[in-house]
């Protein structure tokens, strides 16, 4: 999964954050020719954004802008 990919690329192999961000939400937008509106966070996209804590567990998943998935503490955050 993108949480486990995101840790390994962090914690194991020691690249730094944007870094690894970039490798799992732009390469794939590349690959898939979906790059004008994945990929990125910029005015005409598709506003898709994970949120992870600190130790790089997913909390929340917007997919367009809306929240797809939250766990119940970050379902409270955004009440």
């Amino acid at each position: 999964t993108m949480d486990r990919a995101l840790a390994l690329l962090v914690g194991e192999l020691g690249l730094d954050l944007p870094a690894a961000v970039g490798m799992l939400s732009r390469n794939p937008a590349r690959a898939a020719r979906a790059d004008r509106r994945k990929g990125t966070l910029a005015p005409g996209f598709d506003a898709d954004l994970l949120i992870f804590d600190d130790a790089l567990r997913l909390q929340a998943t917007f997919c367009r802008g809306a929240l797809a998935y939250a766990t119940p503490a970050w379902q409270e955050r955004l009440r």
